[in-house]
C-alpha cells in the first residue's frame, strides 16, 4: 500500500478508513447483563472479545483450571469445590467441552 502511494504527498486516510456505525452495539437489555453495566463501574468485570480461533475458550478453561487448583490448595478458601455452567449458542458448548477435556 505504501509503495503504491509513494508518489502522493499525503495518503488519503479519510477514504481508506471509514468509522463504523456501532449504534447497534449500544443497546441495553436484561438478557445481556453486561450491557447494563457502566464501563466505569466500580464492580470488577471482564469482557473478552477476539476473532474465531484466537483462543478465547483455551484462555477461559485455563483460568477455570487455575482457579480450581488455587481453591483446592488454600486452606482458608470458603469453597474447595465449585461447578461451572458453560452456555454457548448452537452446539458450541459441546465444542468447548471437548476442548477443555483434552
Amino acid at each position: 500500500m505504501a509503495s503504491a502511494l509513494e508518489t502522493y504527498g499525503r495518503i488519503p486516510t479519510e477514504k481508506l478508513f471509514i468509522k463504523p456505525d456501532l449504534e447497534y452495539y449500544e443497546r441495553q437489555n436484561e438478557l445481556y447483563p453486561l450491557s447494563l453495566m457502566r464501563a466505569d463501574s466500580a464492580k470488577t468485570h471482564t469482557l473478552v472479545t477476539a476473532p474465531t480461533g484466537a483462543g478465547k475458550t483455551v484462555m477461559a478453561s485455563e483460568m477455570l483450571m487455575r482457579l480450581n487448583q488455587e481453591l483446592a490448595e488454600r486452606p482458608d478458601a470458603p469453597y474447595t469445590q465449585v461447578a461451572y455452567i458453560w452456555i454457548a449458542p448452537n452446539k458450541l458448548h459441546e465444542q468447548s467441552y471437548f476442548k477443555m477435556k483434552n
